[in-house]
């Protein structure tokens, strides 16, 4: 049992997810990530991956009144801290992956959430869980998000020590921004990168949009 299950398991429901928001503080702001994100349309999707306990999408939800919400995580729970007023807008769907979400057929995805995901995936995993985005997106225009830490500095090392000895995960792996981009690019070309300005306000966090074009539009660039 890792010292975070521990915690869990002491705290309650009722006190966990208020330890659990100071402690997760001290490595990230969830609302400077929130705010950077791009709006979603209206009537718009999102699709949160490896959503954890639906804390992102409390503050992003708020932020775009039209939207609605998946999270899926391979995990057996997912959204436990989601608000109530919010609800009816996400579909929770624990233990599913990207590759079993797109077998579904569910939903298409306007803008697509990876937040402090690919830092738990083993290293020669990260390209396939990209391709799988890939085939979810099926060629229709939509907005990857890949929010991540840099390494390299006393905070990202306490991130990771953190990640490792508290949260339990023994394989966690730091990547930078330019091997996200090389990542990314991999599997999806066409796909415009922009950086918000995360990094300069809550550092070593950072994240990164990438904007997908369709497959009409993805064939009119390249005309």
């Amino acid at each position: 049992m890792s010292a975070g299950q521990l915690a869990r398991r002491l705290l309650g429901d009722r006190w966990f997810p208020v330890v659990g928001r100071l402690y997760r503080r001290l490595f990230v702001d969830l609302r400077k990530v929130a705010e950077g994100l791009p709006k979603v349309p209206e009537g718009g999707h999102v699709l949160d991956v490896g959503a954890g306990d639906g804390e992102l999408v409390n503050l992003l939800l708020p932020l775009n009144p039209g939207a609605t919400a998946t999270l899926i995580d391979v995990a057996p729970a997912v959204g436990g801290w989601l608000r109530a007023d919010l609800r009816d807008r996400v579909e929770l769907m624990p233990r599913t992956s990207v590759g079993a979400y797109a077998k579904l057929g569910r939903r298409p995805a306007d803008v697509v959430i990876l937040s402090d995901v690919l830092h738990h995936v083993p290293l020669a995993e990260r390209p396939g869980l990209l391709i799988d985005l890939r085939d979810l997106l099926a060629g229709r225009a939509a907005k990857l998000v890949v929010k991540e830490v840099e390494p390299g500095s006393w905070r990202a090392r306490l991130y990771y020590l953190a990640d490792r000895f508290i949260t339990g995960d023994r394989n966690v792996h730091f990547i930078r921004r330019d091997e996200v981009r090389k990542l990314v690019q991999g599997a999806l070309p066409d796909a415009a990168c922009e950086e918000t300005d995360l990094y300069r306000r809550n550092r070593p966090n950072y994240c990164l949009i990438f904007s997908v074009p369709g497959r009409q539009e993805g064939t009119d660039q390249r005309a």
